[in-house]
């Protein structure tokens, strides 16, 4: 029973500071209230503040003031002391309460053009907003439209960047489709022309083709006719033929050998040496069996293949043949080296007191007319 007595007193002084803490509140919200330096809003705050206070604690005074007025001992709560508390207490927050009802209308008329004034700045600032948004609004529409005009100029860029693609796509096609027709046209034109070579060189006896050869080779030396690379036309036939009997010196020792049967135009090696001397050098392969084979950049002599196991008779002579072109260059060779006056800077010269080229006369003085008139039908096919 001490226990809970104890404890019942402890919570009635908590409860008894807690409202001494509100009277006190209202104490504060008046003496704002009744200030003359006090602003109209600050004082209708405190209006507000006190009449919370009042209602919060409003009943739980009524109670302990209740308590305080018991006059039967049993039932008497607090001690004497603590009753005097609570009716001051009492006493306090009646005062304050009509205070605060007294001042309100006092505060209420003050703060009335506050008031005014405060619905004044919101309607302003009600207004300056809606202008604001419609100045977003209007922003953002410009904004959008500024969007959409680069949008559409985008799309724009992109049909024209595809309609030029179309168009390039299309010029590529057509241009394609015209070079594919000139290869074909070019193509048959070197058909028609090796059909011409092939009539050529089948009616005409292979050592007439190796003189032809030699005589072509001689002239477009001596008249310049093809690209000496800066040194003496005598010395640029020389060269040729040295590098014509070394080919048939190999040929004749391996005829069986694989890359002397197949000669490419673009080897560089027979392209210095034999191709760059024109239709002459070509002419004394085409006397040793060798044949144009390929079109356009692929390009290819091939020699035509006897098989001596079926027809040895022919390949022994076309042997033979291959054995006496090349013991006829290297006669060439050995007249060349007679009548040759030493070397001058570098350069070849002939003798003024012998004939031209002995080794050569009897080639250039054969009674075969028509060969100095074929020599252009034999250009055709350089």
């Amino acid at each position: 029973k001490a226990t809970v007595s104890v404890l019942y007193w402890r919570f009635n002084m908590t409860e008894y500071k807690k409202c001494g803490a509100e009277v006190a509140s209202i104490k504060r919200c008046v003496e704002q209230m009744l200030s003359e330096t006090v602003a109209g809003d600050v004082k209708m705050e405190a209006l507000i503040s006190a009449k919370k206070s009042i209602e919060a604690v409003e009943g739980r005074l009524a109670k302990m003031r209740k308590k305080a007025e018991e006059k039967d001992p049993e039932k008497m709560t607090y001690g004497e002391g603590m009753t005097k508390k609570v009716l001051v207490l009492c006493a306090e927050f009646e005062e304050v309460s009509h205070l605060v009802e007294e001042t309100e209308a006092h505060v209420r008329a003050h703060y009335k053009p506050f008031e005014e004034r405060l619905a004044l700045d919101k309607t302003l600032r009600e207004e300056e907003a809606l202008q604001a948004a419609d100045l977003e609004k209007e922003r953002l529409r410009e904004l959008e439209l500024q969007r959409e005009a680069i949008r559409e100029e985008q799309k724009q860029a992109m049909l024209r960047a595809e309609e030029e693609r179309a168009a390039r796509y299309k010029a590529a096609c057509e241009a394609a489709e015209v070079k594919k027709m000139e290869d074909l046209a070019k193509i048959e034109e070197e058909k028609r022309q090796r059909a011409k070579l092939e009539a050529y060189l089948n009616r005409t006896p292979t050592r007439m083709l190796l003189h032809r050869g030699i005589k072509r080779l001689f002239v477009d030396c001596k008249e310049e006719k093809v690209n000496l690379r800066g040194i003496h036309w005598l010395r640029a036939f020389d060269d040729c033929i040295r590098s014509l009997h070394q080919f048939t010196k190999n040929l004749s020792g391996h005829p069986d050998s694989l890359p002397l049967k197949h000669l490419r135009y673009t080897n560089e090696n027979f392209n210095k040496d034999v191709l760059s001397r024109g239709a002459g050098a070509l002419h004394v392969l085409y006397s040793l069996g060798y044949r144009p084979a390929g079109f356009g950049e692929s390009q290819f002599l091939v020699l035509e293949e006897i098989d001596p196991l079926q027809r040895y008779e022919e390949w022994e002579a076309w042997w033979e043949e291959v054995k006496w072109t090349r013991d006829y260059l290297q006669r060439l060779i050995d007249s060349l080296r007679n009548h040759r006056r030493g070397v001058a800077q570098g350069e070849y010269d002939l003798n003024p007191n012998l004939p031209e080229i002995s080794g050569l006369e009897l080639i250039m003085q054969q009674p075969d007319a028509p060969l100095m008139q074929q020599s252009n039908e034999a250009a055709m096919y350089t």
